[in-house]
């Protein structure tokens, strides 16, 4: 995998952890461990979409796997969450690398990603 970075920080993609920033921020409506994982999806995608450098792009495509492997491990929420790992990676894989698809990412990754933590 190539790294990819812009020249300046990918703003729509930073719009898009709002989603997961909701659902970090959401009090008495999540379990403490979602706003943990959230919270996690939001200082990474910060981290990766502002700097724009190899290293925190790395370190944001690592931390996320661990997250979802952990979530698709122990989850009883089954096959409804393998499922929609499936589709979010699918978009994510189509839309790396690509600065004109910020908005599927943003719809198709993040959104998707934040509203699935919440339901679990």
């Amino acid at each position: 995998m190539k790294c990819v970075c812009a020249p300046r920080p990918d703003v729509v993609r930073v719009c898009g952890l709002v989603a997961f920033a909701y659902v970090a921020l959401a009090g008495s409506a999540c379990r403490p461990w979602k706003r943990v994982v959230a919270s996690l999806m939001v200082v990474n995608g910060l981290l990766c979409h502002l700097t724009q450098t190899c290293s925190c792009q790395y370190l944001d495509i690592v931390v996320n796997a661990l997250l979802i492997a952990v979530l698709n491990a122990t989850s009883p929420d089954q096959p409804y969450l393998l499922l929609t790992t499936m589709m979010v990676l699918s978009i994510w894989k189509l839309c790396h690398g690509r600065p004109e698809c910020a908005w599927l990412h943003v719809l198709g990754v993040q959104c998707v990603g934040a509203y699935t933590l919440a339901r679990m």
